[in-house]
């Protein structure tokens, strides 16, 4: 199984640490993305020190990073909308279909990695102009105010 690198937190010890993980393969629906840019946003900061804490995380480690932008690397089953090598930013998080807002880095795996993976509908494409590292914050750093 490949591996990659990503910043991994333990939630119950508030630890930090970049590990090898296995590479995460885009299911139906998915998208993987090579990840260009990831921001540091403060709840990156308040998940690490204990004043944030995820509602929906399945488990006791998360890959950070909800500001992610790259090149999409493969498609799920299913995917229409894209192509291998596609420019995009990744929303911040997704919806199910009850109506629960999961955050990206937060209550799932984020960008803080070599690869990510998201739902089709959570991608959005963007221009040859604009720089990865200013895409990046787009789904953040820029919505939240606007």
């Amino acid at each position: 199984m490949a591996e990659m690198l990503a910043g991994r937190l333990d939630v119950r010890t508030r630890e930090f640490a970049v590990k090898r993980v296995p590479v995460p393969e885009p299911r139906y629906g998915e998208v993987r993305i090579a990840v260009k840019a990831a921001g540091v946003c403060l709840s990156d900061v308040h998940l690490i020190d204990g004043t944030l804490r995820p509602l929906y995380l399945k488990q006791n480690e998360v890959t950070l990073g909800h500001e992610v932008a790259g090149v999409i690397d493969s498609l799920g089953e299913g995917v229409d909308r894209f192509t291998v090598g596609q420019r995009v930013l990744l929303q911040a998080g997704e919806e199910d279909l009850d109506g629960t807002i999961f955050t990206r880095g937060v209550d799932y795996d984020g960008g803080w990695a070599e690869f990510a993976v998201a739902a089709e509908r959570t991608v959005v494409p963007i221009p040859d102009s604009l720089p990865f590292e200013q895409a990046c914050i787009i789904p953040d750093a820029v919505s939240t105010p606007w």
